[in-house]
């Protein structure tokens, strides 16, 4: 991929952080072979998807409640 290709895909952010989380964050990225910035992405996106989780699983319990309200009202 060229380099205007990836540009086009990817934004680039700068963050402060304190510094020993910055050193947590890579060496747990160095012990699995990552960068630094694969384990921050890996993280958000687990993050994010761990978000979506609990709201499915809301939802679902909402669900459930419905069915037994009227499973109850027969």
């Amino acid at each position: 991929m060229t380099d205007s290709k990836l540009n086009a895909k990817v934004k680039a952010l700068t963050i402060r952080m304190p510094m020993t989380l910055h050193t947590e964050l890579k060496n747990i990225a160095e012990s699995k072979g990552w960068t630094l910035n694969d384990e921050i992405n890996f993280r958000l996106r687990a993050f994010n998807l761990h978000e979506q989780m609990r709201t499915v699983a809301t939802d679902v319990d909402d669900i459930k409640a419905m069915l037994r309200r009227a499973e109850a009202e027969k």
